[in-house]
């Protein structure tokens, strides 16, 4: 009997630990199941990545918008549009800009380049009433009759005076007789048209005229003489050029038939000036730099 009821306890006891084991490996069973479904792979697509791409929210900042411009790669508009600046650039430089044909263009440069101005210097021109007014003048030399020359703008028109080294000579010689009279007190005040002439009347001179430097198309021969003239008390030493023939072919009907005659005026300094840039040493020297020029040209 006793062993009956031990029997039964045994039994009983196995069959509840049986029962304890068999529902705690169930219950593992089902957490496990769950487990394995909630790591379940996902079927990735392309489409399903570009979403993902697009959806991640990124954390810009001052300094991540810096970095990344520095190192992105610029776009093709950009590059597209720095070859273009590029492209036209070299083509202007390839392809210079073509000149605009001028019909006039050389048309005075014969004139031009027919004398050599090499000097300035000044001097007083006539003017009407008597009076006198203060101007420049150009020196220069005529390479072929090595005669050197006087521009001056005289009464609306410009008057070339060409001399040759026999007339330098006299105009040298009038001012040096200027100079002795001046100094001996024994200029003569009041008698203009003698003194005008006082020490020479035999020059003669090519004087050719016009209204504009580059036309200065009428010529003839004058004659000059030397001598002073007061003006406004203080005697001046003075080159009066007569009038002249114009002698210039074909003209036409509205040309001057002759020149006007024009007084130069010159203080004892402009009047030295003068014959040193006009006197034979001074044209010799203008006249071998121009042929050296022309011979290295």
């Amino acid at each position: 009997m006793k062993i009956n009821t031990i029997s039964k306890k045994v039994l009983l006891t196995s069959a509840v630990l049986l029962f304890a084991s068999t529902f705690t490996f169930a219950q593992e069973a089902e957490v496990s199941e769950e487990i394995a479904e909630d790591v379940t792979p996902i079927a990735v697509t392309e489409e399903s990545e570009s979403i993902e791409e697009e959806a991640v929210p990124v954390a810009v900042t001052e300094e991540s918008t810096v970095d990344a411009y520095d190192e992105a790669p610029q776009s093709s508009s950009i590059s597209t549009a720095d070859e273009y600046m590029e492209s036209s650039t070299e083509k202007k430089t390839a392809k210079p800009k073509s000149k605009i044909h001028n019909p006039f263009e050389g048309m005075f440069e014969p004139k031009q380049k027919k004398y050599v101005f090499y000097e300035q210097t000044p001097l007083s021109t006539g003017t009407i009433g008597y009076g006198i007014k203060a101007r420049t003048a150009e020196i220069f030399v005529d390479p072929k009759t090595k005669k050197v020359g006087i521009q001056v703008y005289y009464q609306s028109s410009f008057f070339d005076f060409m001399f040759d080294e026999k007339d330098v000579a006299l105009i040298a010689e009038g001012f040096e007789k200027y100079l002795a009279d001046f100094d001996a007190h024994a200029l003569i005040k009041n008698n203009t048209m003698k003194t005008r002439k006082m020490y020479t009347s035999k020059g003669n001179c090519r004087v050719e005229w016009g209204t504009i430097k580059a036309m200065i198309n009428n010529f003839g021969d004058a004659k000059f003489h030397v001598g002073y003239e007061f003006k406004k008390n203080s005697p001046y030493f003075c080159i009066i050029v007569k009038d002249c023939k114009n002698i210039a072919p074909d003209l036409g009907s509205n040309v001057a038939e002759k020149s006007v005659e024009v007084q130069l005026y010159f203080t004892k300094a402009e009047a030295k000036q003068l014959l040193e840039k006009i006197g034979r040493e001074r044209v010799k020297q203008e006249l071998q730099e121009q042929a050296v020029s022309a011979d290295s040209y």
